[in-house]
């Protein structure tokens, strides 16, 4: 983290040096927290995120992978992601849903997951206009939906995410609302974890 002298404002910088953040005011304790704090997962943890998978993003330098989380103090978040990431929580998430991976007691899979085929192609889709970038999918059932950008649970009309496989684009998209996140898990990035964690899940 760094400041500037003349206003005091706090920076943070990727580690490859190529980009500056400002932290607001409300992410300066968190993201000293998370400079000064190891992250890491147990090994009941890793063993349950090796089995779900995460998708990689090298752009933000980050793997999302969506799970059901118990934590130490008893909470249940039935829509968490684990965020495992080379930076902190500087901006865009709401302060009250950043936790941490030491309070993680239990990892299992979500009700609400998407499939890892369907989430990957979900995040790895262009847009097709200003933060529109969909992807087509259908349920069991047959009935068809379209994701409007990345996502990782899908709860719609009775429809759970492990039900959703990819589709064919329909004749009308049906645009469902984006299934929101409960909770953020920020976790230590490591090339041994992130290789475990975004291709044991295809073998």
């Amino acid at each position: 983290m760094w400041r500037c002298q003349n206003c005091e404002t706090r920076w943070f910088v990727t580690s490859n040096r190529q980009w500056a953040y400002r932290i607001g005011p409300e992410f300066t304790p968190l993201v000293a927290h998370w400079n000064e704090t190891a992250l890491e997962l147990t090994l009941p943890c890793l063993t349950a995120a090796t089995g779900i998978g995460g998708v990689r993003n090298d752009w933000e330098e980050t793997v999302i992978l969506p799970c059901a989380v118990t934590t130490k103090n008893g909470e249940r978040f039935e829509k968490a992601i684990l965020r495992v990431t080379k930076t902190p929580p500087y901006r865009w998430y709401p302060v009250e849903k950043v936790r941490w991976a030491w309070e993680i007691a239990e990892l299992e899979d979500s009700r609400f997951a998407l499939p890892l085929q369907v989430r990957r192609a979900s995040h790895e889709k262009r847009e097709e206009a200003m933060g529109f970038a969909p992807t087509d999918v259908r349920s069991n059932d047959g009935r068809s939906f379209t994701l409007g950008n990345a996502s990782d649970f899908f709860e719609h009309e009775g429809v759970t995410g492990p039900h959703i496989q990819l589709a064919p684009r329909p004749r009308k998209r049906n645009m469902v609302p984006f299934a929101e996140t409960q909770a953020w898990f920020w976790v230590d990035w490591s090339d041994e974890l992130v290789e475990k964690i975004t291709t044991s899940a295809e073998m």
